[in-house]
């Protein structure tokens, strides 16, 4: 078999032989993990994977091809996950940081107190079953991040041409962004929830552990489901550091700021609940009990959802004109990208 043909050993050779910061690594062979973490991800791989094949049915790349789709994890310590391209390969990979990171925060959300409640799980069969718990929602939060990664090549960010092409999350504060950098990072996170809210309909015992069951009398159910889909963004969205900003610096931003990404996919959660006619009580407040279950609020500090610091970075008037510079741009950049996007069959 020559390595064009085995995604696993191209995906290596591809990190290996680019011009990034993991070419010394490449490929995470997953037993350096702690032993839960990489059985879990060894599981998620697979899983993935198997959905992939699936999804690639579903569109075709502008060369009117059916996409080729491979997903692993990195060898780098960092938390951080990317899109990327080989010839006719699209790869999606995440940090062995990142699934490492991602249990700290969800063991800290499990162990809050008030969690159980805003799942609306009782008690006793919630601390009957915290292992169940967790690795469902550590499923979905790496689940959400391959989606929107998913997002970015379906979108004609990463596009498919004979160089190789990469897209790094930034993680960290990075101020070497653009509006029109931002404007990708919503399509990404529209495709990112919108693909899990179709899986959760389709087959929800693909992220949730079978052990769930008993936790209500049809669980998981489908508002626990759109729970744990929140709580999975929530932990997601404070694993990435956000940059301070003003007027005059939220446009070098990598990614729009949080808030700001969450009222725009509590809004794609709203909109695709009420094309499928679904009733749900979520509302964007309940994503605040879960950021102070996980993070200890610093009212001086950027690096919270904070709406009193979004309220005094910029006036009201500077938030409109932000809000209609980044529409603008979103408008523009799906025009430019109408000839590298994926098209549904």
């Amino acid at each position: 078999m020559q390595i064009q043909d085995d995604p696993e050993v191209l995906f290596h050779v591809t990190l290996t032989g680019g011009q990034t910061k993991y070419k010394d690594r490449g490929k995470l062979a997953l037993h350096w993990l702690p032993q839960e973490t990489a059985l879990a991800c060894e599981k998620l791989r697979s899983d993935i994977n198997t959905l992939q094949t699936s999804i690639a049915k579903l569109f075709t790349t502008p060369k009117g091809m059916e996409p080729k789709l491979y997903f692993d994890f990195l060898d780098s310590s960092d938390a951080n996950a990317l899109a990327f391209t080989d010839g006719s390969w699209s790869f999606i990979g995440l940090t062995g940081g990142f699934p490492e990171q991602t249990m700290t925060k969800v063991e800290k959300l499990i162990g809050c107190p008030s969690f159980p409640k805003w799942l609306a799980i009782e008690t006793e069969h919630y601390q009957s079953k915290p292992r169940a718990v967790s690795e469902s929602l550590f499923r979905l939060v790496l689940s959400f991040v391959w989606a929107h990664e998913l997002g970015h090549h379906i979108s004609g960010h990463v596009p498919l041409e004979a160089a190789k092409h990469v897209r790094f999350e930034a993680m960290d504060c990075s101020k070497e962004g653009s509006l029109r950098r931002q404007a990708e990072e919503l399509d990404a996170d529209k495709h990112g929830i919108e693909t899990l809210l179709h899986q959760l309909k389709r087959d929800p015992g693909a992220f949730f552990d079978s052990n769930m069951s008993g936790l209500s009398a049809t669980s998981p159910n489908r508002e626990m489901q759109l729970r744990f889909l929140l709580a999975a963004v929530a932990v997601f969205l404070l694993s990435t550091e956000q940059c301070r900003y003003s007027a005059a610096t939220i446009g070098t931003l990598t990614h729009p700021p949080r808030l700001i990404r969450i009222d725009f996919i509590t809004g794609v959660m709203r909109d695709w609940l009420k094309k499928e006619s679904v009733d749900s009580t979520l509302t964007k407040n309940d994503f605040y009990t879960l950021v102070d279950c996980i993070e200890t609020p610093n009212p001086e500090g950027a690096d919270v959802f904070n709406a009193e610091y979004q309220a005094k970075a910029l006036s009201d008037e500077e938030w409109k004109r932000y809000f209609a510079d980044l529409s603008e741009v979103r408008t523009s950049v799906r025009k430019e990208n109408e000839q590298r996007e994926w098209k549904r069959v």
